[in-house]
C-alpha cells in the first residue's frame, strides 16, 4: 500500500502490486493490481507494459512451463498461458469499461520463444456488454460495419489489439546475441490483426569478471502499416 501526496488523479491510496492467488495444480487463480509486461522489448512493449498503472481484476496463469505430454502437442515445447479481466476507471471517455487480455507463449526450439497476445477494451457505460457481444468480441466480429454494428461505432462492443512477438537467441565466437521483435495489430481483417505497429531489437549481453550488463538497440514505430 502506498500513499501519494497531491496525485493528479486525486487518488491518494494506491494498491499497485497487491495480489492474492491460490494454486490449483499447475495454475494460479487470483485477483489484484498486477503489472504486466508482454513482449521481448527492453524499452517498451506495444501491447502491455509498465507505462500505465495496473487496474484491478482477476487472473489465471500457468505456474511452470513444462511441455505437453501428448506426442503431437509436445512439439510446441515449454509453454505458458495467462488471461485476465480488469475493471477500468470511471473517469474515462467510456466510463467503467473492462480490460480483457490473454497471452500464450511457447518455445518450439530452445533458441526461439514466440508469444501470441491479445487485449480488448469491452463494455462500459453506453456500450453493449451482453454475453452475445462478448462472444462477438472473442471471435473478432466487433468492427464497425459488421452485422449489427453501426458505421459510426456508437454500439461497437470493443476495441482490440493483438499480435505476435518473438525472441531468437544465438552465439557467434562464444558471444551470445539475441534478435527480437513485436508486431501488434490495431484492428482485424480476415481473422488476423491488421494496421500493424511494430518493434525490432538486437541485444548483446556483456559479461566480465567485474560486471554483468546488457547492450541493446531497439526501434519501434507506432504509426500504422509498419511493414
Amino acid at each position: 500500500i502506498s500513499v501519494v501526496d497531491a496525485p493528479l488523479d486525486g487518488k491518494h491510496i494506491r494498491l499497485d502490486g497487491t495480489q492474492m492467488s491460490a494454486h490449483l495444480g499447475n495454475w494460479d487463480l487470483g485477483a489484484g493490481w498486477v503489472d504486466r509486461w508482454w513482449g521481448p522489448g527492453w524499452q517498451s512493449s506495444l501491447i502491455l507494459s509498465h507505462s500505465a498503472r495496473p487496474s484491478p481484476g482477476v487472473f489465471i496463469r500457468r505456474v511452470t512451463s513444462q511441455p505437453f505430454s501428448a506426442p503431437i502437442l509436445k512439439a510446441i515445447g515449454p509453454w505458458k498461458f495467462e488471461a485476465f479481466a480488469n475493471q477500468l476507471e470511471s473517469d474515462r471517455f467510456i466510463p467503467h469499461a473492462k480490460l480483457l487480455g490473454a497471452r500464450f507463449s511457447f518455445k518450439p526450439i530452445p533458441a526461439l520463444e514466440i508469444g501470441l497476445s491479445r487485449t480488448a477494451q469491452w463494455g462500459g457505460e453506453g456500450r453493449p456488454q451482453s454475453l452475445a457481444t462478448l462472444g462477438n468480441l472473442i471471435l473478432g466480429n466487433d468492427n464497425r460495419g459488421d452485422s449489427g454494428i453501426d458505421a459510426d461505432a456508437s454500439n461497437e462492443p470493443g476495441n482490440q489489439l493483438g499480435g505476435i512477438d518473438w525472441r531468437y537467441s544465438f552465439s557467434a565466437y562464444e558471444q551470445p546475441f539475441a534478435f527480437y521483435g513485436q508486431l501488434i495489430g490495431e484492428d482485424e481483417a480476415g481473422g488476423l490483426p491488421s494496421r500493424e505497429i511494430g518493434m525490432i531489437g538486437f541485444e548483446v549481453p556483456v559479461i566480465t569478471e567485474w560486471q554483468h550488463g546488457r547492450f541493446f538497440l531497439e526501434f519501434s514505430d507506432t504509426t500504422m502499416r509498419f511493414l
